[in-house]
């Protein structure tokens, strides 16, 4: 195990990064007003959004399900990552390394920095570039395929050396660089320790993150090739998962659309490397493509917060009409209102670099221009085979339908399409109501006096740092225990968001309570939540007052009163405080 990371980075990490950003990546996020964002809930199905992201508290609640956190959770939740996985990735996305401590007698060494990865696959990307001008075979190859020099340049593409150890030879100048490269899904190694070259005799596509970041990189053959028993090769091949990159989420050419064009009219998806470059050399900057599988939601989610339409582009034959059903399916949870879907469908025998090479920039354009939207494509495939005629057919027509149509947000696009259904089957046909929301127990609940100052002290822990109770010489009460813990917490750890104070009180017995305060819809205005806090404390104080005299006076009326308890009364009772 790596050796632990100190808790008051892991608080500045959470304070320092905007849970916004990290989110919006994710789910796109409606700004609801200037410090809460809404969104359909990621963690359970709903149509009408009930999560909502903290600009002040950095952090998430969703009023639906309960699921609640701070930034590093919802990477937990989310991307599925492990905890030191989630702290690596925001500390490299804030340029932090993260300061691991070892404990002492421990051997083991801590966690790889992934920032790390990024610079050895830039070397990586730098080294396959200057190989390229060194393979006469390689260039050869590119210049059939009529892709210019600019372009080569423009999307950094470069060659991996036949003899698989070139990019290991490299990395011999230091053999520490052996691990980086390994696990950046460059070098492999065989069970003798024998390290070799993952790619070999390929021309190389390097990946690049929204940042510009190499993440990866995608290998093409160019000749017939064959593995060790004689079986051909696959064209192309990825590299595989690791911390840096994960195929499902990035889009090969979308770092180079947005540096064309800040704003995409379109996003382009085609199907491989070849065409994104094509297209790009013939001015059609906005195509990218997915690593060697259909595109997830994750892709179509990160397009449409660079854009309102997505085209798609098929080859015209079954196995494209098969792609475009399951991209539609993929699609459909994700066509808000104001988003467009829409499908191109070229000759048969052709992809989109041939074709443009074939016909030319303006067939291209033409293709674009009619572009078929996915509602005519969708009552296309879902009239095939139906029997319209008789009440058999449309019912079945009606339910297969439904099965796609359910699955549209609320909106009036869904209403559009139910009503399209209706007049197709002379079936009345509805969206699906959207299920009441499952309320936390008490979320609306008024809250008490202690609840209230509990709240307020959660939702804006600097509170804590202008606040001195007056000493208590009994036993706290209960509310009293609580509110001197979180105000001890929060002064003695410098916390200065909810995030980060809830962090702190992960596996408190009352974790999940004060989660729920921490997103009590409280009505302060926050100017005004300073003057609220010390209001409750000071009428809690009252109370605590009265309570203790009531109880000193049961004993003074019982006789069981000691004389210390008999001179606190009279203190009591004669300060006014």
């Amino acid at each position: 195990m790596a050796g632990q990371i100190p808790r008051a980075f892991i608080q500045e990490l959470i304070t320092r990064t905007d849970i916004v950003d990290i989110i919006d990546a994710r789910v796109p996020l409606k700004k609801a007003s200037n410090q809460n964002y809404t969104a359909c809930c990621p963690f359970h199905q709903e149509k009408t959004p009930s999560f909502t992201v903290s600009v002040r508290k950095q952090f998430y609640h969703c009023f639906g399900c309960g699921e609640s956190g701070d930034v590093l959770k919802f990477l937990m939740n989310f991307d599925r990552l492990e905890f030191v996985d989630a702290v690596e990735y925001l500390a490299a996305q804030q340029g932090l390394h993260v300061p691991y401590e070892t404990r002492p007698g421990s051997h083991h060494k801590p966690k790889e920095n992934h920032r790390n990865l990024y610079d050895y696959l830039q070397a990586a990307a730098l080294f396959y570039q200057n190989k390229l001008s060194q393979s006469a075979e390689a260039m050869r190859y590119l210049d059939t395929r009529g892709l210019d020099k600019t372009i080569q340049a423009r999307y950094g593409v470069g060659y991996a050396p036949a003899n698989g150890q070139a990019l290991t030879q490299y990395a011999h100048v230091d053999t520490s660089n052996f691990p980086h490269f390994h696990a950046a899904g460059l070098i492999g190694q065989t069970q003798s320790a024998r390290y070799y070259d993952v790619f070999r005799d390929r021309i190389m596509f390097p990946i690049r993150d929204r940042q510009g970041r190499v993440v990866g990189f995608g290998g093409r053959i160019f000749q017939n090739m064959t593995d060790k028993d004689g079986q051909p090769l696959a064209k192309y091949y990825n590299t595989g998962q690791t911390p840096v990159f994960n195929k499902s989420a990035e889009l090969y050419g979308l770092y180079e659309a947005l540096q064309a064009q800040r704003e995409l009219p379109y996003a382009l998806l085609v199907e491989g490397y070849m065409d994104v470059l094509a297209l790009a050399q013939y001015g059609f900057s906005m195509a990218m493509a997915s690593m060697g599988t259909a595109a997830t939601k994750q892709h179509l989610e990160r397009l449409y917060r660079h854009t309102h339409k997505i085209i798609f582009c098929f080859d015209g034959d079954a196995a494209g009409q098969r792609a475009a059903v399951k991209a539609l399916a993929t699609a459909l949870p994700l066509l808000h209102d104001g988003r467009q879907l829409q499908l191109i469908f070229l000759p048969d025998n052709h992809d989109p670099d041939s074709f443009i090479r074939a016909y030319g920039v303006d067939a291209f354009q033409q293709q674009l221009t009619q572009a078929q939207n996915f509602d005519d494509f969708f009552w296309q495939m879902m009239r095939k085979d139906a029997e319209l005629s008789h009440a058999g057919g449309r019912a079945a027509f009606y339910q297969k339908a439904m099965d796609y149509l359910n699955q549209l947000p609320q909106g009036k696009l869904s209403e559009i399409m139910h009503q399209e259904l209706t007049r197709l089957t002379r079936i009345e046909a509805k969206p699906a109501p959207t299920p009441p929301s499952k309320r936390i127990v008490g979320e609306h609940a008024p809250l008490n006096l202690q609840e209230k100052a509990l709240a307020l002290l959660i939702q804006q822990p600097s509170l804590a740092h202008t606040t001195t109770l007056a000493a208590n010489d009994t036993s706290p009460s209960p509310w009293r225990q609580a509110l001197d813990a979180l105000i001890a917490l929060t002064q003695e750890e410098a916390i200065e968001t909810t995030a980060a104070l809830l962090y702190h009180l992960q596996n408190h017995p009352q974790e999940a309570r004060y989660a729920e305060l921490a997103c009590y819809p409280l009505l302060t205005p926050e100017q005004g939540m300073a003057e609220e806090f010390h209001d409750c404390l000071q009428k809690l104080q009252q109370q605590e007052k009265r309570d203790m005299i009531d109880s000193l006076m049961n004993k003074i009326r019982a006789g069981t009163a000691s004389l210390d308890e008999r001179q606190q009364l009279q203190t009591l009772l004669t300060n006014p405080n």
